[in-house]
């Protein structure tokens, strides 16, 4: 069998770690050949997400990093692999927050993956990506008016683009669902965003209506 979501997040959890225990995070230059790699990287991890193409997915990350790919059987070197992923990504990619951001986007949501995250909110203090996964993490970890709260800041950094107001309309509807024991909260926090999206609708450019 092939790695789990819970089996990816562990992994994930190791290697965020191990990254910062051997200094990652200190001031380094990179070349541009090492975001190279890391965007490239970016590209064959996202294809280990994808069930469709796991093993496809593990044999280009294995090509990124000179090593023989695991056999998709063996769920040990499997995992060794996506953790080395990990670690070596964060790497090549420390020049380039946003090219950070990118790479931390195609770990499963996570309490670890939001202490990265914070650091990358202090590098990009304006960036609705790193909002948006931040959001995803309070959720992972059940921590819901957090992940409202973090919407709000998107809409704070962006008050007239509108999808993100849609974006934490969707939210709230999931947590009517998922967190029945505040669902009148949501609701209303819902229908306050619809009618403020509603009035900005008319006035705001059109290239803020939309993606």
């Amino acid at each position: 069998s092939t790695l789990n979501e819970s089996t990816l997040v562990g992994e994930a959890d190791t290697a965020l770690y191990e990254a910062k225990r051997l200094g990652r995070n200190s001031s380094v230059v990179y070349s541009s050949l090492d975001l190279r790699y890391a965007d490239n990287l970016v590209r064959a991890m996202r294809l280990i997400r994808d069930p469709a193409h796991v093993e496809e997915g593990f044999a280009s990350v294995a090509a990124q990093l000179g090593v023989e790919p695991p056999a998709l059987g063996d769920r040990r070197g499997c995992s060794e692999l996506f953790a080395q992923a990990v670690a070596t990504g964060l790497a090549w990619s420390a020049a380039d927050p946003t090219l950070t951001t990118t790479f931390i986007s195609v770990l499963p949501p996570s309490v670890e993956r939001l202490a990265r995250l914070d650091e990358m909110a202090l590098r990009l203090p304006f960036s609705l990506a790193v909002t948006r996964l931040r959001a995803q993490d309070y959720i992972a970890a059940k921590q819901f008016a957090e992940a409202v709260n973090e919407m709000r800041r998107g809409i704070a950094i962006a008050p007239a683009y509108l999808p993100m107001r849609q974006e934490l309309e969707t939210l709230c509807e999931q947590l009517i669902i998922h967190d029945p024991a505040n669902a009148e909260r949501w609701h209303n926090e819902r229908a306050e965003s619809a009618r403020q999206r509603e009035l900005l609708a008319s006035i705001v450019n059109y290239r803020n209506r939309s993606r």
